[in-house]
């Protein structure tokens, strides 16, 4: 936001200091004579700001900075609840202990088994 605002003013003072001529004709501009000193003043004199202005401009950066920040969050918890929801609030029926008893030894040990380069890694045999 600031710097959309800091471009337009710069967009203001170089159209002021090219006597008031649109830009898009100034992209291939050639400048025979420019004082450099005169183009830099003119870019860096400040125009005495409303305060009033100035505090709403920066209260509404922060304002759009904090809201944007929320809307993430939002949407992170509402993804995480609906992954939680429906993936992982049916894993207590799949891996109960009752189902566990009935399930073979071999598919237990697909399950819970690690593989032999995590045994490895771990410095299991």
């Amino acid at each position: 936001m600031r710097e959309k605002r800091l471009e337009a003013e710069v967009t203001r003072e170089l159209s002021k200091f090219f006597g008031g001529r649109d830009l898009s004709s100034l992209e291939e501009l050639t400048i025979k004579k420019v004082k450099s000193s005169s183009l830099i003043s003119a870019m860096s004199s400040r125009k005495e700001a409303d305060m009033d202005r100035y505090a709403s401009s920066e209260i509404l950066d922060c304002m759009q900075a904090y809201y944007k920040v929320a809307l993430k969050s939002v949407v992170d918890s509402i993804v995480t609840q609906a992954i939680e929801t429906q993936l992982l609030g049916k894993l207590g029926e799949i891996l109960s202990p009752a189902r566990v008893v009935q399930m073979k030894a071999d598919m237990i040990n697909k399950i819970a088994v690690e593989s032999s380069e995590s045994r490895l890694q771990l410095g299991y045999p």
